[in-house]
């Protein structure tokens, strides 16, 4: 019996950090969206980051890695040229994160008035 305790107590271990770990696991999808660059500002309106927000008022929060700060930076210039960008959509805190891996530039009508305002911290 004292043999069986101890097989099954590393393995109701390994059950339950496999449980806690998944919890925590965020859901990723690869997706591509058309949208516009802004820079996200703290309360001192310093920046802080960037998001991509669509025209139907979702907001992705872009991952602060080499490719996402080179996209924002690149088109935060362009304020009103509408880009595409693909990449790995997960979900942290009801916030969307997109790691970007590609983006292009897309001629486009000019920015809808809505989108004008700067996004807060998110």
């Amino acid at each position: 019996m004292r043999t069986l305790k101890l097989v099954m107590l590393p393995m109701v271990a390994l059950a339950l950090l496999g449980t806690a770990r998944s919890e925590k696991q965020r859901v990723v999808e690869l997706v591509t969206v058309k949208g516009y660059v802004e820079y996200v500002y703290d309360e001192d309106d310093n920046p802080i980051g960037a998001a991509l927000e669509l025209k139907n008022g979702t907001v992705y929060k872009i991952v602060w890695d080499s490719k996402g700060r080179e996209m924002a930076d690149e088109f935060y210039e362009l304020y009103y040229e509408e880009i595409e960008a693909t990449g790995e959509v997960s979900e942290k805190d009801g916030k969307k994160w997109l790691r970007v891996t590609s983006y292009k530039g897309l001629e486009s009508s000019s920015r809808p008035e809505d989108l004008d305002e700067e996004l807060k911290v998110l």
